[in-house]
C-alpha cells in the first residue's frame, strides 16, 4: 500500500472518530442543563419581585438563563427557579452574577432541589470519553481543552495558577 493511500485512510479514520465523539457530546448535552432552586434575599427597595422584567434583569450578562418565581416567602425573600444550558460551572457563573447585583443581599442554593453538578465550582478536570476519564496531559489534553475552553490555557501552562 502506498504512503499516500495510508495517509488518506488515516485522515478518514480520524474524521470518523471526530464525528463519533461529536455526536456523543451532542447527545450528552441535555443532561448537563442547569436547573437550580434558589432562595434570594432582596433589598427593601425592590417594589415587585414577581415582575418578569425585574427577574430577567438579575441575569444581565446571561441571556440564555431564565429565572422563574416559585413563591414569595415574605416581601424581601423569594424562591426562584434558575434554568438554562450548560454544565454546573456555567450555572454557578450566572448565580455569581446575581450575587453581584446591588438589589440582592444573598443567594442560597437549595441542594436538595438543584442539579447535582452545582456542587462543583469548576468543571471536572477529567472529562470522560466513552465512560473513561481523559487525562489533562498528553494527547488527552486536546480533548480536555475542547470541553473546558475557560481553563484550556492550563494545557500550555499546567503549573501556573
Amino acid at each position: 500500500m502506498s504512503e499516500a493511500k495510508r495517509c488518506k485512510m488515516g485522515v478518514v479514520a480520524g474524521l470518523l472518530l471526530l464525528v463519533l465523539v461529536g455526536t456523543q457530546s451532542a447527545e450528552a448535552a441535555p443532561e448537563d442543563d442547569c436547573n437550580a432552586r434558589l432562595i434570594v434575599e432582596l433589598t427593601p427597595d425592590v417594589a415587585d419581585a414577581s415582575d418578569v422584567g425585574f427577574l430577567s434583569s438579575l441575569l444581565s450578562n446571561h441571556p440564555t438563563y431564565r429565572l422563574q418565581l416559585l413563591r414569595q416567602l415574605d416581601p424581601s425573600l423569594v424562591e426562584l427557579q434558575l434554568s438554562g444550558p450548560g454544565p454546573g460551572y456555567l450555572c454557578l457563573n450566572a448565580i455569581q452574577a446575581m450575587r453581584r447585583d446591588n438589589r440582592i443581599l444573598s443567594v442560597h442554593i437549595d441542594p436538595e432541589e438543584s442539579h447535582s453538578t452545582l456542587s462543583a465550582s469548576a468543571p471536572a478536570s477529567r472529562p470522560e470519553l466513552w465512560g473513561v476519564p481523559v487525562s489533562g496531559s498528553g494527547i488527552g489534553s486536546l480533548y480536555w481543552a475542547a470541553h473546558d475552553p475557560k481553563h484550556a490555557w492550563k494545557v500550555l501552562l499546567p503549573d501556573a495558577e
